[in-house]
């Protein structure tokens, strides 16, 4: 009898020890489960998008002109996170007629558009082409207010829901050929009235979305100018293009003195080359800030919608965003980018009145009114 018990015990331990065992087995390891619980919200949905958009493997975005749009835009985002970027470059007067044209057709191919306001506003937000974009906030690095200007992020829709505002700088709004005007010959716009420059000056094309139509709006808005000033400027025959790159060759040749609504990025080239091209920010009436090409909007019924988050994000942080200002000339609206980045024209001055309202929806859809007004003067 004392046996049998003895084997029992001995049994029931062994049962026991096994139980035990198959409970350990059972229980996820402490270091996993810390793991998981050490990580943000944000930081867990981060890693969920970016798997998913190494999975698509693209992201086609519709942007700005330029091998320096291009180097930022395509290169470095391609280097950073190995996703491909299919890049268009095109002024907003090509990429909405185009964008517009293939989504009619029931072609949806592309995922992220990188423009003006003006583009954005009149005719793809119209078109109900655009998806709302706080949702595709997920980076506090990139999307905390506090790393913005005014301790905000900034929209040029009123309802502040679409077109997301990363750049904003005093435009320049002169460039000119440095062998054929003084600078100290202008004080006022309206010094470009006399007859000594008459079939000297070109323009950047006034009637289409663009540097040109952003700074004719802010002529005819100006009350020390308007319509009359701008009647005056046709009459001095200008030379018109739509082409950011000729008119900055026009300038450092001597084809023109003075050029208006240029690309500064697109001049930046000619004075680097040694060209006598010089700048000029603002005369007596004042100056304006825009946004420039610095605008996004994620389109809807993407084809790649997590590459497209993660390209947002990408590009709203601190290193795109410093980049962005030193290639493009243009002002990041980041608190963390500084001046320096730009060249010294396309700071803010002292003692200059800025517009401050160019890029914002109001003005934008003035900017129709605008450019019918324009149509009457130039042909």
């Amino acid at each position: 009898m004392r046996r049998w018990f003895l084997s029992l015990g001995l049994l029931l331990g062994l049962l026991a020890l096994a139980a035990c065992a198959a409970e350990e087995e059972a229980t996820p390891a402490p270091t996993t489960s810390a793991t998981a619980a050490g990580k943000a919200a944000w930081e867990q949905e981060w890693d969920r998008v970016l798997a998913a958009a190494k999975q698509e493997g693209k992201v086609a975005v519709m942007g700005p002109v330029g091998g320096q749009y291009r180097e930022l835009l395509v290169d470095l985002f391609q280097k950073t996170y190995g996703i491909t970027v299919d890049y268009l470059g095109a002024t907003g007067s090509q990429a909405a007629p185009r964008l517009l044209t293939e989504r009619q057709a029931g072609q949806y191919l592309w995922d992220v558009h990188i423009g003006g306001t003006t583009t954005i506003i009149t005719d793809l937000l119209p078109a109900g082409a655009a998806d709302p974009i706080k949702p595709a906030f997920i980076l506090p690095e990139a999307t905390d207010p506090k790393n913005w200007q005014d301790s905000r992020l900034d929209f040029a829709d009123k309802a502040e829901v679409y077109d997301l505002v990363f750049s904003a700088t005093p435009k320049v709004i002169l460039a000119y050929n440095k062998d054929l005007l003084d600078p100290k010959e202008l004080k006022s716009y309206k010094d470009l009235l006399t007859p000594k420059w008459k079939g000297k000056i070109g323009l950047v094309d006034p009637r289409v979305a663009g540097p040109g139509l952003a700074t004719f709006t802010y002529f005819y808005m100006n009350p020390l100018l308007g319509e009359s000033f701008v009647k005056g400027l046709s009459e001095q025959e200008p030379k018109i293009t739509r082409d950011y790159r000729e008119i900055a060759d026009w300038t450092a040749h001597g084809t023109i003195a003075v050029a208006i609504g240029i690309d500064e990025s697109q001049v930046k080239p000619v004075i680097e080359a040694g060209a006598p091209v010089g700048l000029i920010q603002a005369l007596q009436e004042g100056g304006y800030v825009t946004s420039a090409f610095g605008s996004v909007v994620l389109l809807n019924k993407a084809p790649h919608p997590n590459a497209a988050k993660v390209y947002l994000n990408w590009l709203l942080g601190k290193e795109a965003q410093t980049e962005w200002s030193r290639r493009s000339g243009y002002l990041s609206r980041r608190a963390d980018v500084p001046q320096e980045t730009v060249p010294e024209p396309s700071r803010v001055q002292p003692g200059v009145k800025y517009d401050t309202t160019n890029y914002k929806e109001d003005v934008v859809k003035r900017k129709e009114e605008v450019a019918a007004v324009l149509g009457k003067y130039f042909k």
